[in-house]
């Protein structure tokens, strides 16, 4: 579970740094940018759904 919440914050802050460089950035590579920060975020919501599976399953939530 650690792993995953390292993963989540990684994938935040990626995302978020993404996001920064918007302004420094030539406009013809602006597109790209934008699709890289959206994946980050997809992959950033998959990973939070991961961990609350987790959570879930450690506390006996899902009926295990």
């Amino acid at each position: 579970m650690g792993w995953t919440i390292f993963t989540a914050i990684d994938l935040f802050v990626g995302a978020l740094l993404l996001d920064l460089m918007t302004t420094s950035v030539p406009p013809e590579k602006l597109p790209r940018l934008r699709k890289a920060r959206n994946i980050s975020l997809a992959l950033f919501g998959a990973t939070v759904i991961v961990l609350l599976a987790q959570i879930a399953d450690r506390h006996g939530w899902l009926g295990r």
